[in-house]
């Protein structure tokens, strides 16, 4: 399929999903969503042909938020209330970070300029950040009278804490590259010609790994952090035991015990 508002191409088993509304600095319209959930579903279709995916954008730009003026007009066929369109837009785009955030394959934000508002919100699904010298980070809702809707008050501070997480969202201040490494909030931070293959360089690294390893950790991890501890440990066992007995389990051991590299089949 051919998209308007996103660059997406699968190459030596990486998924490239690049932002590409470079004169609006990758603003979130709802083309670019539906391309994006089309893009995310057939990810899903494609998964053994696929090992991670790096998430991008085109120009100065990584997504500089929602497109506002978009969000206030009226569509003919949709409701007139401003706050049901709205509502609207935050379910479908819920569903499509949800999708993104559990992907079973690593997913690696390379962050390489604005990072705003619903912006941040991608990268907060992703499993990983890297961000470029030249990135800038941050959730301006409230100069708007808006709060984070796409995931920003419930993913950012269970990354970087609740107080940090307050402090940025109540301000609204924007952070750069450095400051954002600090807090956790992306993992590396290197130039911007480095960029893209640094985050090649982190996948090729994770898929020397089993893939069901990698999406059991994720499941782990993941819904792990919504329940109890002793519930978690309870997941983690489970996961646990399907994984020994899967086939890369058997391999990998085997592998290891004779002293060679496994082959992981993913299943």
């Amino acid at each position: 399929m051919d998209y308007q508002n996103i660059k997406y191409e699968v190459k030596d088993s990486i998924a490239y999903i690049t932002m590409n509304r470079p004169q609006a600095l990758n603003a979130l319209n709802a083309a670019l969503l539906g391309e994006l959930r089309d893009i995310v579903e057939t990810m899903y279709k494609d998964v053994r042909t696929i090992r991670g995916v790096i998430i991008t954008g085109e120009g100065r730009s990584f997504i500089a938020g929602a497109d506002i003026t978009e969000l206030l007009a009226e569509v003919p066929g949709k409701s007139p209330n401003v706050s049901e369109r709205f509502m609207d837009v935050v379910e479908e785009t819920y569903q499509t970070l949800a999708l993104l955030e559990n992907y079973p394959r690593p997913v690696v934000a390379a962050i390489n300029g604005f990072c705003l508002g619903g912006g941040l919100e991608v990268a907060l699904s992703c499993d990983i950040r890297i961000a470029s010298t030249k990135a800038q980070m941050g959730l301006p809702e409230a100069t708007l009278g808006l709060i984070p809707t796409y995931g920003g008050t419930q993913r950012l501070p269970r990354l970087v804490g609740i107080g940090v997480a307050k402090e940025l969202i109540y301000t609204c201040r924007r952070i750069k590259a450095d400051e954002a490494k600090e807090i956790g909030l992306v993992n590396k931070v290197v130039e911007p010609e480095e960029l893209i293959p640094a985050a090649e360089e982190l996948i090729r690294t994770i898929a020397q790994n089993a893939p069901l390893s990698i999406k059991y950790d994720k499941i782990a991890i993941n819904k792990g952090m919504q329940m109890s501890l002793e519930e978690g440990l309870r997941l983690e066992k489970a996961l646990g035991g399907l994984a020994i007995g899967s086939e890369d389990a058997k391999g990998g051991i085997a592998a290891f015990l004779e002293k060679r590299s496994p082959v992981f089949e993913d299943k």
